[in-house]
């Protein structure tokens, strides 16, 4: 009975062993997937409903969208809460002052809509950097 023991304890061992490497390699590829993706598109910025403005678009714009992440924890009351980290969107050639009084922006490349959400302004107000602007958005 003690040499079946053996010979299962490293077996499941090694099962252990390959499902670690295995959650490092999905770790380490969800990682590089979730990196900052560069596109050319036009950017609408739309201020608050009540505004006589109507939206500004800027076409051919260069950015930097680094793609949001998820978190996951169980709440107190045993339920799964998934919460969403804000996107960081990097615009070069925009500027702070015209994101003043935006509260949505919508970024479309190629046809496709990349972006479609409310200017989050919770962490941080849009910055200045090097060449644009850098300011968050957070899923409505």
């Amino acid at each position: 009975m003690s040499g079946t023991e053996s010979i299962a304890a490293p077996s499941r061992l090694e099962v252990v062993e390959q499902q670690r490497r295995e959650s490092i390699r999905v770790s380490a590829t969800q990682d590089r997937a979730s990196g900052t993706v560069r596109v050319v598109g036009n950017i609408r910025l739309m201020e608050e409903w009540t505004s006589n403005n109507p939206d500004v678009i800027f076409k051919n714009q260069t950015f930097e969208i680094r793609e949001k992440s998820r978190a996951a924890r169980l709440g107190v009351d045993g339920r799964l809460c998934v919460t969403c980290s804000p996107r960081n969107i990097t615009w070069y050639g925009g500027n702070a002052a015209l994101l003043e009084h935006v509260v949505h922006v919508k970024i479309v490349s190629h046809g496709v809509i990349l972006i479609d959400d409310a200017l989050c302004t919770q962490n941080a107000q849009p910055k200045e950097v090097p060449g644009g602007v850098r300011f968050e958005v957070m899923e409505v």
